[in-house]
């Protein structure tokens, strides 16, 4: 499969790098990399070849290798159908191919939803707060509203 989105900054196969890999343009990473990835703003792209033990934190990111980390993005993560993440996910989107492998956890709060949800428990107007004070169960408090979309094909572990 080509990669999608062309890189700035390619780290080949034979490459590996130990510690953190930081920069301010999209890159896609093929070789292997241990540690820490922070490209905020920017598109990182794991190819097929990549072995990954790493966090790594992107406006986008986009997995077609194999990574052990937590993957952070401020627009989205992408889990293709060859990618395998065992880690946590958070995004405002999050996309698992049909064929993907993922284990972990997944976080789709927007900062803006993690921002006023913080500012008001911190004022200790929180839906939890208010449930504890009435009795209530807190997971009851978002019966009414509308979950966030989750594109995952049914092959998706």
């Amino acid at each position: 499969m080509a990669v999608s989105n062309p890189a700035n900054s390619i780290l080949g196969s034979t490459i590996t790098i130990q510690g953190e890999l930081v920069g301010q343009e999209d890159i896609q990473i093929s070789g292997r990399v241990e540690g820490e990835i922070r490209f905020a703003g920017n598109t990182v792209t794991i190819s097929r070849s990549a072995q990954i033990d790493a966090g790594i934190q992107a406006r986008r990111i986009e997995v077609e290798g194999t990574v052990n980390g937590n993957l952070e993005g401020s627009d989205e993560v992408v889990i293709r159908k060859t990618g395998r993440v065992e880690g946590n996910l958070k995004a405002p989107r999050v996309t698992l191919e049909d064929g993907a492998t993922f284990r972990g956890s997944v976080d789709m709060r927007s900062k803006d939803a993690e921002n006023n949800s913080s500012t008001a428990d911190a004022k200790g107007g929180g839906e939890a707060a208010k449930d504890a004070k009435s009795g209530g169960d807190a997971r009851s408090s978002n019966a009414g509203q509308a979950a966030a979309p989750v594109k995952a094909g049914a092959g998706a572990r």
